[in-house]
């Protein structure tokens, strides 16, 4: 598994054929921001941006979200295609960052 933030972006998607040229100006602007951080990895991909990279994560929430252009920031993990995988990765999750007993799931 691997950290991630998804990236989506508002206004700049509905600018026709001018779209590439803001996509690739926001990837621009987001390597800026993060330039302090290590091992970062932008990616461009249908209407997302992928980053990755080492650092705190409300940190890195913090440097992105003082960036033009972007409407939403979420943290997220990679996993194969499969789901077994998928599963502990949620599960890993819940117990991270939630009040999971194991005995339920809601």
């Amino acid at each position: 598994m691997e950290k991630v933030f998804l990236i989506s972006y508002s206004e700049i998607g509905l600018k026709g054929e001018n779209r590439p040229f803001f996509e690739k100006t926001l990837v621009k602007n987001i390597k800026k921001s993060l330039n302090k951080f290590n091992n970062l990895t932008v990616e461009r991909t249908h209407g997302r941006i992928y980053v990755k990279v080492e650092g705190d994560a409300d940190e890195v929430t913090d440097s992105l979200s003082k960036v033009f252009g972007i409407a939403h920031i979420c943290p997220a993990l990679t996993t194969e295609l499969d789901l077994e995988q998928i599963n502990k990765a949620a599960l890993d999750l819940l117990k991270e960052y939630g009040n999971y007993s194991g005995k339920t799931f809601k």
